[in-house]
């Protein structure tokens, strides 16, 4: 059932009367059908005038009649006084359709035959269904008298129409020509088979040939070289699609050039004869545009991607709308992730003494233009602390900048600052220590006479006799602030660590305390090193009290000797505890002057810098072990001298 099967057809205009449609077009035929149909009526076709005739005589009468004028075998107007004649049809309304005949005298003759009307043709034949509903309601002319110069006057229409026509044709075909001789595109008529008809100017231009030379060639002499088969596939895929684009493709320059074009064709048929019309614009220049493009999105997307710090654009109220892809290492969040808003408010993870500062700079920024430029602490998505540098500049959709982890050269600045605060203890160290060693002089002196003197009373002269002994362990003491300032040099020497060991026991064991138990577990045979003893004692002495401290005083201590290869040969010396341990923060830090866990007031923290100064300037390394709850293990590495070794 069709759509107007549906539809009340008297609510139409039609009313569902039955005219008869004739014209010997097919297309306009069928075309007219359609819209007559889908204005009420019901209709019946006949393909050219004599056909009409033919279906009047045997079917059943219609309401109307509507008929094309200009018709091969029998014209509209001629049709129109045949059916005026017979009196079975001299009451219908009759209308008559033309493109050409318009003028008023063409109007006039239609009515002189006895017409209705005659309307001029449109594409939703809205002028023809008025004059139908028209014609229906007021019926036919009451009475057609047709003059007495009819059949000339119907001739000298006509000739005049075809002349009318004939020149629409000949001006059509001028601008034709004037069109496909000085278009801008490469337009060409060919065979389905791929051979030139013609071509225009444009043509000549590119190949460098005239026109005459070009006509009859096939398209893979005009192909680049390489590309024949493919231009020439290219072109048989449009001929069998019938109308289309193609891809871009190759052309040979005048000059050997190669030149993209992108062709638009239709087959038309020529007289029975499919022909292909094909019309070319030149891409060349648009291509090598998007070529440089990708080329240039390509190297932007590489900077963006691999350079270390973090792009990004905001916008005023600062809500990102892209972060490079290197912001997941940074901060351990996707730029999809902070864009979501899925890392935390804005502020959220900005530390908290610095958020101040940076929404004061950020307000700066979109409510005055400045430049956005600070420092401040950023905290990552495992936790920890970093130190970012942010910077931008105000654009005019936003905010577009940089940021860089600067954490890195924060430390090495702290580190800088803890080095200048170490060059200053140094220099009030080395002072110092040269003014206790002009003391310990006068009481070395004294203590010596006293000595000499009091060899009578046994008594006294011990007691002069550890007075001598403190102030040459003072001279000891002088000379090690002194190392530690740098004002004293070191005095390396062949060593023996396990000697070392066993001459500083009874001290190590005085400093760990009655609640730890000290084992010295000695390497044999161990070999030689060449360092400082007076400083060697110190970095053992350090370790062993950092190892106290951090087992309270209670626990077990194994101080070990051995020898190792390690990318060379050395002699390690181990301190190993069972204390509280550290974590990998803490260890991170362990060697910084000035860096320590006891509360304030109970430790220095040169201890451990200072072990690490000494064993470096003595050509080794210091390393730790240790996790929280279970204990360290700190591995002095002092190379080896010579074979010999100790019993």
């Amino acid at each position: 059932m069709s759509a107007l099967d549906s539809i009340d057809m008297s609510l139409l205009p039609g009313l569902g009367r039955k005219i008869l449609l004739v014209d010997d077009e097919p297309a306009q035929l069928k075309l007219a059908k359609i819209q007559l149909e889908s204005a009420g009526f019901v209709v019946d076709t006949a393909q050219g005038g004599r056909a009409a005739r033919e279906l009047l005589a045997t079917a059943e009468r219609p309401a109307a009649i509507v008929t094309d004028v200009v018709m091969d075998d029998l014209d509209g107007f001629a049709l129109c006084r045949l059916l005026r004649r017979d009196p079975k049809f001299a009451m219908i309304p009759i209308v008559l359709m033309s493109s050409a005949f318009d003028e008023a005298a063409d109007k006039a003759l239609a009515r002189n035959l006895g017409a209705s009307a005659l309307v001029t043709r449109s594409s939703d034949q809205q002028a023809c269904v008025e004059a139908l509903v028209k014609s229906l309601a007021e019926g036919p002319p009451t009475s057609v008298v047709p003059p007495a110069d009819m059949p000339d006057l119907y001739a000298h229409r006509l000739v005049h129409q075809l002349a009318r026509v004939s020149g629409r044709k000949v001006a059509a075909e001028v601008r034709y020509e004037t069109l496909f001789a000085n278009a801008n595109d490469a337009i060409s008529i060919l065979t389905s088979d791929g051979f030139v008809i013609d071509m225009n100017h444009r043509w000549e231009e590119i190949r460098g040939l005239p026109r005459e030379e070009l006509r009859g060639r096939h398209i893979r002499d005009f192909a680049a070289p390489g590309h024949e088969q493919i231009n020439d596939e290219e072109y048989a895929g449009l001929v069998e699609a019938g109308t289309g684009k193609s891809a871009p493709v190759a052309i040979r320059g005048r000059d050997g050039s190669t030149l993209y074009f992108e062709f638009t064709t239709a087959v038309v048929d020529v007289d029975g004869v499919p022909t292909i019309f094909s019309v070319g614009r030149d891409v060349t220049a648009l291509l090598e545009a998007q070529r440089r493009l990708v080329a240039s999105e390509r190297h932007y997307r590489s900077l963006v991607e691999n350079v270390p710090d973090v792009i990004w654009s905001a916008t005023t109220d600062w809500k990102y709308t892209f972060l490079s892809p290197n912001v997941e290492k940074l901060s351990g969040y996707t730029a999809e992730e902070i864009l979501e808003g899925k890392h935390g408010a804005s502020l959220a993870r900005v530390h908290p003494d610095d958020v101040a500062r940076v929404r004061s700079a950020r307000e700066a920024t979109s409510t005055r233009g400045v430049p956005f430029d600070l420092e401040c602490r950023y905290q990552h998505r495992d936790g920890h602390w970093m130190w970012v540098h942010f910077r931008g500049v105000p654009t005019k959709t936003g905010i577009d900048g940089i940021y860089t982890d600067i954490t890195a050269r924060k430390e090495l600045e702290e580190q800088l600052c803890q080095a200048q605060k170490l060059e200053a203890v140094g220099q009030l160290t080395a002072g110092v220590a040269h003014d206790f060693n002009n003391i310990l002089t006068v009481i070395q002196a004294n203590g010596a006479f006293l000595v000499d003197s009091l060899t009578s009373d046994e008594t006294a002269c011990m007691a002069a006799q550890d007075v001598c002994d403190a102030a040459r362990r003072g001279v000891e003491v002088t000379k090690q602030l002194l190392a530690f300032s740098r004002r004293e040099p070191a005095q390396p020497l062949a060593l023996d660590l396990n000697a070392l060991l066993t001459g500083v026991e009874r001290m190590l064991l005085r400093s760990a305390g009655s609640g730890v138990a000290v084992t010295i577990a000695r390497g044999e045979p161990l070999a030689m090193v060449h360092a400082d003893g007076g400083q060697v004692e110190q970095v053992i002495l350090n370790l062993v009290i950092n190892a106290r401290d951090a087992m309270n005083g209670r626990g077990t201590l194994v101080i070990s000797t051995e020898n190792v290869d390690l990318e060379g040969p050395y002699v390690r010396l181990s301190v190993k505890d069972d204390g509280c341990g550290m974590d990998a923060e803490m260890r991170r830090k362990i060697f910084q002057p000035f860096f320590t866990t006891k509360p304030r007031g109970s430790g220095t923290g040169l201890g451990l810098s200072t072990c690490y100064g000494i064993v470096r300037n003595a050509g080794g390394h210091i390393s730790v072990e240790s996790e929280p709850g279970r204990g360290t293990t700190f591995h002095v590495y002092l190379p080896r001298i010579g074979s010999n070794c100790s019993s």
